[in-house]
């Protein structure tokens, strides 16, 4: 993962995207035991955000530096990496305020924890609320207080009273 790292912070200096954020299973992974994931979930704003094909120019970037590509992911060293515009107003958010990390000495910025979990319960899919369910058990940091506003401004407040019912069937 290093090294994806490293070509992402590469193609944010060149302004392809003017920020970035992990998200999905691999985010869980800086707050909690990792899950089992195929690929890297990276978010991005992209400037011009009436494109079309908003992710065209990295696909363009990653076919002239010869990382080859499967399907939506990009292959960089090996780990396949999934790039995802930010597309509604809570992963907007989310972005805007990632939190800037380390990973084996490469600065990166991850979803904060509490946006984590409010698009785990946004998506709503069975892993999700899974996985929703255990970061809010496992990770103790966690701003129960934060993470309910968010649902309650997204409009998602239901969603997360079903998990924390299931939290507490458990």
């Amino acid at each position: 993962m290093r090294t994806a790292l490293i070509e992402i912070n590469k193609m944010l200096r060149k302004g392809i995207f003017s920020g970035y954020a992990i998200g999905g299973s691999v985010a869980t992974l800086f707050y909690v035991e990792p899950t089992v994931t195929y690929d890297l979930d990276v978010i991005v704003n992209i400037p011009n955000s009436a494109n079309p094909d908003p992710l065209r120019e990295i696909f363009n970037w990653a076919s002239d530096n010869n990382f080859p590509i499967s399907g939506e992911h990009i292959i960089i060293n090996g780990l396949p990496v999934q790039f995802l515009p930010a597309y509604n107003p809570l992963i907007i958010e989310s972005l805007n305020k990632s939190l800037a990390m380390d990973y084996e000495g490469v600065s990166t910025n991850v979803i904060a924890p509490e946006y984590l979990v409010a698009i785990m319960i946004q998506t709503f899919r069975p892993v999700d609320k899974e996985r929703a369910s255990r970061f809010i058990n496992d990770y103790k940091p966690l701003d129960l207080n934060r993470l309910e506003v968010i649902c309650r401004e997204y409009g998602i407040i239901e969603k997360y009273n079903k998990i924390m019912a299931l939290r507490n069937e458990r």
